[in-house]
């Protein structure tokens, strides 16, 4: 065990860019704890990827303080500090217009994309501070500065992530914590497939056509993209980089 390697929590471990980052976290050196409510495949996650680094698993859900709280103590019992938090856990939920959508759905999508964004940081944050500072990178989307009819509740999700990534930027930077959001466009991952679906009215060929018509790269983004700028932005990104939305989307936004 490496007391001195970097510590990074990841989660949303279990998700296709979760998992990928676990692999290069690991293949770097750094020490991760993987966290997801999956538990089986989380478990796979940690079978699968190797390197120097090690890797432990915590079976949480995102939105609860107590398995958050459980979840910082732990990593830091176990490696003695945290550098780095990667917040990916997310969901879209039930696509719909905004009078459509429950109450119940409604605590869900915000309770996991952005309450477990605040939870992580306020459990995490002292270790940080205390271990020297750190990278803290949230994941957005291009829905975060815009709207996305149908998925209006995820979208507002993320336009609190983007504005808590904002703020933490601000508040902590003196203490050496900087903090960036990735924001990631049509991503080829299994999040996708049920959107897909829907714009294609059940033929997901013809959804995936409709939306890369939209892409100037003419293609979805494959997670190891994304994996690699959240790889960056980690460990390698300049100390001055701070409080950025950092977008990935095949140029969709650029217009």
């Amino acid at each position: 065990m490496d007391k001195k390697a970097p510590v990074i929590v990841v989660t949303g471990a279990a998700g296709g860019l979760g998992r990928i980052l676990t692999g290069m976290l690991r293949a770097r050196g750094c020490n991760v704890a993987c966290v997801d409510r999956d538990a089986r495949t989380l478990e796979a996650v940690i079978k699968e990827t190797g390197g120097p680094g090690e890797a432990i698993a915590f079976i949480a859900e995102a939105s609860s303080a107590a398995d958050t709280k459980n979840v910082i103590d732990g990593t830091v019992k176990k490696w003695g500090h945290i550098d780095g938090l990667f917040l990916g856990a997310a969901i879209n939920g039930d696509p719909g217009q905004l009078h459509t959508i429950s109450e119940e759905m409604f605590e869900k999508v915000v309770g996991t994309n952005l309450k477990s964004v605040w939870l992580a940081v306020k459990y995490a944050v002292p270790a940080m501070i205390e271990s020297g500072g750190g990278a803290i990178v949230t994941v957005g989307s291009v829905a975060a500065t815009r709207g996305a009819p149908t998925l209006g509740v995820y979208a507002a999700s993320k336009h609190g992530v983007l504005g808590l990534t904002r703020t933490l930027a601000l508040e902590y930077a003196k203490q050496n914590i900087r903090a960036n959001i990735l924001c990631p466009g049509s991503m080829d991952t299994a999040m996708i497939q049920p959107m897909l679906l829907l714009r294609g009215g059940g033929d997901a060929e013809k959804g995936l056509a409709a939306t890369v018509a939209g892409i100037p790269n003419g293609r979805l983004a494959k997670p190891q993209e994304l994996a690699s700028v959240g790889l960056w932005l980690l460990l390698d990104a300049p100390s001055h980089l701070n409080g950025q939305e950092i977008t990935v989307d095949g140029g969709r936004t650029a217009a």
